[in-house]
């Protein structure tokens, strides 16, 4: 467990270094606060600033996992309400991407593409052509870079000579495209919320040249809870304020560093929570008179069908799946409603089920209906909205932006750095034409 360390204005870079060594104790650090660790040989930065990224900003990119938009409104977080009123924030939250699950949100946030495009389709999926099947929980899948389409912002400041550092992201642990982050972690859910923040702000106190100026930062705090007990119960409300003391900590250690006013904090999450209840499950089997030959990857408020028999069984079967289950929604992968962006991708399988919101499907009734709580229904659904918030250098106080795309995360971030996206993303500026300043 990390000690608390308080945090002064005026304290230098090599101080603050030593001072959050040794909170972090994760042993992955340096071993004294003037050694800097190694850069990954994979980062083409090679871990050093190109000399035109010296006078750039700094923008640490947090996500609070599972962090509903409404949580800001129904816990009043004291730490992300401050930061929201310096700088500028979503009330009504982002719109996630569909499926609203942790992976591809993550992945389109990092990269400005929406699933079917960087092919994170779901947090569980099959891939035909490699005949293989991508699980979060298999590390060997989980790192292993040619499962990951698309550029991830730290592949764009890496590449482009910048230095880049991830305390946690999806996609940050395999080398995409070939480039690592200079510094990257792999996930371990045992590192307290204070040894991850405390990591971060090491890693800011690096001498200029190696300081990473693109850094992500991730809690799972709220989303594991929000599963367990749901996002309107006393441990939640726990999780919130702890998840909150931890961005306390990250901010009050960026205000100590001599470059703390060049800081960009963005806060984000990838999806709400919502509740669904056994009177609201709905099985396939009723609907399908056999499941010889479908495969199911992903249940609940989500799934994608494998169907062996050609396009006509799956027709067949999508029809009687649209006859048979008042509350969910079977697609070819080229009829999903167009405003989900989740078509003309092999891995999506089949057939795509996509649920009412609050409902969940499942192939058969092999076991007791339960209440419980997920995400991962269709992104309009308002209990899905994401949390936004920022401030910093060229963020502009007091504003309330509009509801837009995760994939508009990317473009922004790129655009604080002074970094050339990449091409044809998704993602655009347009949201933040009101907030960006000169």
């Amino acid at each position: 467990m990390a000690r608390r360390v308080g945090f002064r204005r005026g304290v230098t870079a090599a101080v603050l270094a030593a001072v959050v060594v040794a909170a972090c104790g994760t042993g992955e650090g340096p071993s004294t606060a003037l050694e800097i660790e190694t850069a990954d040989a994979q980062a083409a930065s090679g871990g050093v600033n190109s000399p035109q990224w010296m006078d750039a900003p700094y923008v640490v990119l947090v996500s609070m996992d599972g962090f509903a938009a409404r949580y800001m409104q129904q816990y009043a977080p004291e730490t992300l309400n401050a930061l929201a009123a310096r700088g500028a924030w979503a009330p009504e939250g982002m719109v996630p991407v569909f499926p609203v699950k942790t992976f591809p949100n993550h992945y389109s946030l990092a990269t400005g593409l929406h699933p079917a495009r960087h092919g994170v389709v779901a947090n569980t999926f099959y891939d035909p052509d490699r005949d293989e099947t991508y699980r979060i929980s298999d590390r060997d899948e989980v790192e292993d870079g040619t499962w990951y389409a698309g550029e991830p912002i730290w592949v764009t400041a890496e590449r482009r000579g910048m230095v880049a550092g991830a305390f946690y992201w999806v996609g940050t642990e395999a080398d995409v495209g070939g480039v690592r982050p200079s510094y990257w972690r792999i996930f371990d859910a045992s590192v307290t919320n204070a040894q991850r923040v405390d990591g971060v702000l090491a890693w800011l106190a690096y001498p200029a040249e190696r300081r990473p100026h693109l850094l992500t930062l991730y809690f799972n705090e709220t989303d594991n809870v929000g599963h367990d007990f749901g996002p309107d119960s006393p441990e939640l409300e726990q999780a919130v304020t702890s998840v909150d003391r931890a961005l306390r900590r990250l901010l009050d250690g960026i205000e100590a560093l001599d470059h703390g006013d060049r800081v960009i904090v963005i806060v984000v999450s990838d999806h709400g929570m919502d509740g669904f209840l056994p009177e609201t499950t709905e099985y396939v089997e009723d609907a399908v008179e056999s499941l010889e030959g479908i495969q199911f990857t992903g249940a609940g408020s989500h799934a994608n069908l494998w169907i062996e028999g050609g396009r006509d069984r799956a027709i067949e079967v999508r029809d009687r799946i649209n006859a048979g289950l008042e509350h969910v929604a079977a697609y070819l992968p080229d009829e999903t409603p167009e405003v989900l962006h989740y078509r003309d991708h092999p891995r999506l399988g089949d057939l795509v089920l996509v649920p009412d919101s609050g409902w969940v499907v499942y192939p058969r009734n092999d076991r007791p209906a339960r209440p419980g709580f997920t995400h991962g229904w269709d992104s309009r659904n308002l209990a899905m909205r994401a949390l936004f918030v920022a401030a910093g250098p060229r963020i502009a106080a007091g504003v309330e932006v509009a509801p837009f795309s995760a994939v508009d995360i990317y473009p922004l971030v790129a655009e604080l750095l002074g970094l050339e996206p990449a091409r044809d993303i998704d993602g655009t500026l347009e949201p933040w034409s009101g907030v960006l300043r000169p």
